[in-house]
């Protein structure tokens, strides 16, 4: 099987130095400033994703959780999750924690979800997938290794499964964050 990736007709937006709060924080001028920009962003990408419906778009929201700190962010994340299937979007929300997407008033049966091992959330994730939260599930959870994460997919099945690319070069993509060790691959 051969993967071909072309990098024409793509946009990438990214946008550094903006003063976002933290969830318990409260909100400043300068953070007004920086949601203001977010806000316009998620718009942009609502928009983007519901232009064309006979064109696949997708959309990926790194650190998505800010748009929940207030109630216009949250309706502008409710109405991209909703452009969804019926305007052949695939939307992925990317954050550190499964409290940032949890809330009460989604009906858009969103997609798929994936959850990284986070050690101190591990009884969170278990409730947020609807699975047991005893011993044997808590050691499920938290033996998984580096590129495991647990899945559910719009249909509601949920499994653990191993995330491994073929192509070294889209592995590079994810290296983000600077270290000293070296670079090794760990084998599930």
């Amino acid at each position: 099987m051969y993967l071909i990736f072309k990098l024409c007709n793509r946009t990438v937006l990214g946008v550094t130095g903006l003063n976002l709060p933290k969830a318990d924080e409260k909100i400043t001028s300068d953070h007004k400033e920086s949601l203001i920009v977010m806000y316009a962003l998620g718009e942009f990408c609502r928009e983007f994703g519901e232009r064309d419906r006979t064109q696949e778009t997708i959309i990926f929201v790194d650190e998505a959780w800010f748009f929940n700190k207030t109630e216009i962010g949250a309706s502008i994340l409710m109405s991209m999750k909703r452009v969804g299937r019926s305007q052949n979007n695939f939307l992925g929300l990317i954050t550190q924690s499964i409290s940032d997407v949890e809330t009460e008033d989604d009906s858009t049966a969103f997609g798929t979800i994936f959850a990284f091992r986070e050690p101190t959330e591990t009884d969170k994730v278990l409730k947020y997938f609807k699975l047991p939260v005893e011993e044997t599930t808590q050691a499920w959870y938290d033996n998984m290794t580096k590129g495991q994460c647990i899945m559910r997919d719009p249909f509601g099945r949920t499994a653990r499964i191993t995330v491994d690319f073929q192509l070294p070069e889209v592995t590079v993509l994810f290296d983000t964050v600077e270290t000293k060790m070296k670079n090794t691959r760990a084998v599930a």
